[in-house]
C-alpha cells in the first residue's frame, strides 16, 4: 500500500471546502476497505491518492492485480434512490449533475496512454452520507465505470479480478503520481 486516503483537499473537481471534508470520510472508508483487499496473502497492490497525469485532477485510489489497472474513486452522497436516464442521473426525482462527472474515464485514458498497460473498468465506491436511511444504487449506470456501494467494494473488485499480486512494472510506473 502507497500513499494516504483523504489527502487531495483543494484538489481537482472537489476543490470547495465542504465536498472535500465529505470526500476524505469516503476516501478513508474506501481505503480502508481496499487495505484488507491488499492484505490478503498473494492481494493485490493499492495506491491512494494520485495525480492524474498531465491533468489538474487526481484519482482517489488504484488497485494493481497482475498488469491490470483499476481505477476507484470514493463518494459520500445522501442516501435516496439513485437512476439514470439518457445520460442523466437523479436521486429520486431531482437531478444530481455530480453523478454524471466524467473524471474516472478521464483518469482512464490518461493512466493507459502513460502506462501502455491495461486499465480495468473504473469503481465508484459510494457511501452514504446517514447509516439510518437507505443508498439504493441499481439503477445508476455511471459513464465507463460501475457504482458499487461502498460496505459491498471488496467483493465487487474480487469479482472484476483485483485478487493478483501486482505487477511490480507496473506498480514502479504509478508510484511517482503518488502524493506524499
Amino acid at each position: 500500500m502507497y500513499g494516504a486516503a483523504g489527502t487531495a483537499s483543494g484538489v481537482g473537481f472537489d476543490s470547495f471546502a465542504g465536498a472535500s471534508s465529505v470526500g476524505n470520510v469516503a476516501e478513508a472508508k474506501t481505503a480502508a476497505a481496499l487495505n484488507a483487499l491488499a492484505s490478503a496473502p498473494g492481494g493485490p497492490t493499492v495506491l491512494h491518492d494520485l495525480d492524474i497525469p498531465n491533468a489538474l485532477a487526481n484519482i482517489d485510489h488504484v488497485v494493481v492485480s497482475g498488469s491490470r489497472v483499476f481505477l476507484v474513486d470514493s463518494k459520500r452522497w445522501k442516501p435516496g434512490f439513485y437512476w439514470t436516464i439518457f445520460g442523466a442521473t437523479y436521486r429520486g426525482l431531482t437531478r444530481v449533475p455530480h453523478a454524471d462527472k466524467k473524471t474516472l474515464p478521464f483518469a482512464a485514458a490518461r493512466l493507459k496512454t502513460h502506462l501502455g498497460t491495461d486499465v480495468r473498468r473504473s469503481v465508484l465506491a459510494i457511501w452514504p452520507s446517514s447509516s439510518t436511511k437507505t443508498l439504493s444504487l441499481w439503477a445508476y449506470r455511471p459513464k465507463e465505470a460501475v457504482a458499487v456501494h461502498g460496505d459491498s467494494l471488496g467483493s465487487r473488485l474480487a469479482l472484476m479480478g483485483a485478487t493478483k499480486p501486482a505487477d511490480p512494472k507496473v506498480v514502479q510506473r504509478l508510484l511517482p503520481y503518488v502524493r506524499s
